[in-house]
């Protein structure tokens, strides 16, 4: 019950800030070419202030194999999606776009948050 009441909750977050940045266009606060400023500063600034929070962390060897296993469940789900994206490419035909958004989800911005309340920041 606890995971759908976190769940519900990212989901409006989401909603909310859609709607917020739909308001914010609409009165013509924000344009197109803003975006692409928007995008700079959430790549080059926010994600590699979370990246770095992220490892701020003590060091034990359990964390290593952690971060082991991590790396290794990444390859194998990249060995999977990499070819599969391919091939379902090739039988829709599919942009390169729509090829990079099957192989890399925007999962993130629902799970991190739900797995980072259930198990901790760590």
């Amino acid at each position: 019950m606890e995971l759908s009441i976190l769940l519900i909750q990212q989901i409006c977050q989401l909603f909310i800030m859609i709607f917020f940045g739909f308001l914010l266009v609409r009165g013509r606060v924000l344009t197109a070419e803003n975006s692409k400023v928007l995008s700079i500063l959430l790549l080059y600034v926010a994600c590699p202030c979370a990246i770095i929070n992220s490892f701020m962390i003590d060091f034990t060897s359990d964390k290593l194999i952690g971060l082991g296993i991590s790396f290794l469940g990444a390859i194998l789900v990249h060995i999977i999606f990499i070819p599969l994206a391919n091939l379902l490419g090739k039988i829709f035909g599919f942009t390169p776009i729509e090829k990079a958004t099957l192989i890399y989800s925007n999962s993130g911005n629902l799970i991190i948050p739900l797995v980072g309340a259930i198990l901790g920041n760590e």
